[in-house]
């Protein structure tokens, strides 16, 4: 008997993501945590996640204009519940706001945090609480030249993810641990 059952074809889904490691690991590398958790619920689904890259806020308004079909991963803010649609929470990150011990003590960190320079990634929401303090933050195009910024008293403080702050750390500044 040389029939064979059918392939089974499943749908392939776009996914747009940008590097986040080490949630979303570069493209060509191996996934990161959070886009393996992507590629499980595709199977769960019978799809096919295809990985394309772009600028978070730029696939965000991609999305919203309905020239994307989705987008991952994003902290959850009302504003941009207005222009989208968010699954439940797929996973959680804690955020933490760093300052530089060569420049600052905790207590300065903490008492004056509304007088001190502060960055923050273009494109990103560190959550509702967290925007509220961040304001009218430096931007800077990726984590690596906050980060960078930060360490040359460009900048006094700077929220980020503590697994992306560890994860960038220990590519990019490992002296720096």
């Amino acid at each position: 008997d040389n029939e064979q059952a059918p392939a089974k074809t499943a749908i392939t889904m776009t996914m747009t993501t940008n590097v986040w490691a080490p949630y979303i690991n570069p493209e060509g590398d191996t996934l990161g945590s959070a886009a393996r958790m992507i590629e499980m619920i595709g199977i769960a689904l019978g799809k096919d996640i295809e990985w394309q890259y772009a600028p978070y806020d730029f696939a965000q308004a991609m999305v919203a204009s309905n020239k994307l079909e989705a987008s991952f991963p994003y902290f959850y803010t009302r504003q941009r519940a207005e222009k989208v649609l968010f699954s439940e929470p797929l996973f959680y990150a804690t955020s933490r706001i760093y300052f530089n011990r060569q420049h600052l003590n905790q207590a300065q960190a903490t008492q004056e945090l509304s007088v001190l320079k502060m960055g923050r990634v273009s494109g990103y929401s560190y959550g509702e609480e967290l925007d509220k303090i961040v304001g009218e933050a430096e931007v800077y195009a990726s984590e690596q030249q906050a980060l960078l910024a930060l360490f040359n008293n460009e900048i006094e403080l700077l929220p980020m993810t503590e697994g992306v702050m560890n994860a960038t750390l220990s590519e990019y500044f490992p002296e720096r641990l």
